[in-house]
């Protein structure tokens, strides 16, 4: 499969970023309280180049939809746009939810900060994501019958948290593994079925 090249934005932002030379901001303003999941946020040079995904059933109300089918491997590319960042590749994609575009990832307590910075969005480097909001716009994303209709429910678990990176001994995001739960319906007259599901994003080597 053809990997889905990168969106102009994305280049934009890796032009501005690694040859503009970026400006930081002299004040910072923090207008979120932190936690658990504030704390951390995203470098967007991490989301550049191939992707492989592949999405696996992790718990289903519904027998039919069995624990650990999943979906063949994909390969695509991240696009960041403004309130969202896409996984896309040939036929189907993936979006979450952008919050907000940072200037730095952390201030020096270690918290997410916003930073006071005129400057669009897109050349701001780093971007708190909302992982709890995986949506899968078309079944066929999904392990399930490609005719049902699916809606988005976000993370609704307590047990885990619902994204995990791991990164290499050079700091670069190598996997991104995100929970998102689904209710399908596979026919008008059929009750709903709640369906718990991995999403796994492995970088393509170069």
């Amino acid at each position: 499969m053809r990997l889905v090249e990168l969106s102009v934005l994305t280049v934009a932002l890796v032009a501005l970023v690694v040859l503009g030379g970026c400006r930081e901001p002299e004040q910072w303003s923090c207008s979120v309280a932190p936690s658990r999941y504030d704390v951390h946020a995203d470098d967007k040079l991490d989301f550049l180049g191939g992707w492989e995904h592949v999405a696996t059933i992790e718990r289903s109300t519904d027998p039919a939809i069995v624990p650990g089918s999943e979906t063949p491997p994909r390969l695509g590319a991240w696009e960041i746009h403004e309130d969202h960042l896409y996984l896309r590749d040939a036929t189907h994609f993936l979006a979450f939810p952008i919050e907000r575009h940072l200037t730095t990832g952390f201030d020096t307590d270690g918290y997410g900060c916003v930073a006071d910075d005129p400057r669009p969005w897109f050349e701001r480097r780093h971007m708190r994501v909302d992982w709890f909001t995986a949506l899968a716009v078309e079944p066929a994303a999904l392990p399930v019958d490609p005719d049902a209709t699916v809606e988005a429910l976000g993370w609704i678990g307590e047990e885990v948290l619902p994204f995990e990176l791991e990164r290499d001994d050079a700091g670069q995001l190598q996997v991104l593994r995100v929970r998102t739960e689904y209710l399908v319906t596979a026919c008008a007259d059929c009750e709903h079925a709640q369906i718990a599901v991995l999403h796994e994003m492995v970088r393509v080597a170069d």
